[in-house]
């Protein structure tokens, strides 16, 4: 009895959910013809947004770069999940993980798509030094960059040369 109840009150709230999205798409339209919106040709500002997904399926991932292709000409991409230390710091190639992701990057950048880059040693926490960024993100930092801070030479020639890469 109670199943069947909950089944019931799902099943009418999805009908009144697409009543409500109809409703809502329909005055959309009409609401435009009233207040007599256009769009310019063209605007004095780049509009853009992350590539951040909806979800963490290749999909997604694909699709959200779709979206953020077709609708925007600055894209944001912001590095805030560790420093690959050691590596920058002697100029070696990083992890084929850390690669791939700024590759995926690079492959969907559009020709003339202006980009934002966000990079930065400062912990997702904000808390301190980033951590490392190797086979995962936020990874502890390894051997002597455990206990490296924000004035070590080693951490700013490191980091500098992440940056510039």
């Amino acid at each position: 009895m109670k199943r069947s109840i909950v089944v019931a009150l799902g099943l009418i709230l999805i009908v009144v959910v697409g009543i409500l999205i109809h409703n809502v798409e329909k005055r959309k339209g009409e609401v435009e013809e009233e207040l007599n919106i256009s769009l310019p040709e063209s605007r004095s500002f780049y509009m853009g947004t992350t590539p951040l997904p909806y979800d963490f399926t290749k999909q997604a991932v694909e699709k959200t770069y779709g979206i953020v292709s077709e609708h925007t000409d600055l894209i944001a991409h912001h590095f805030d999940s560790g420093v690959p230390w050691p590596e920058a710091f002697e100029g070696k190639p990083y992890h084929p993980n850390v690669e791939a992701n700024i590759n995926t990057r690079l492959r969907h950048l559009q020709e003339g798509q202006k980009v934002y880059l966000a990079v930065t040693p400062i912990s997702n926490l904000r808390d301190g030094l980033a951590k490392y960024w190797g086979e995962k993100e936020n990874m502890e930092r390894p051997g002597i960059w455990k206990n490296k801070d924000f004035d070590d030479p080693d951490v700013i020639k490191a980091y500098t040369n992440f940056a510039a890469t």
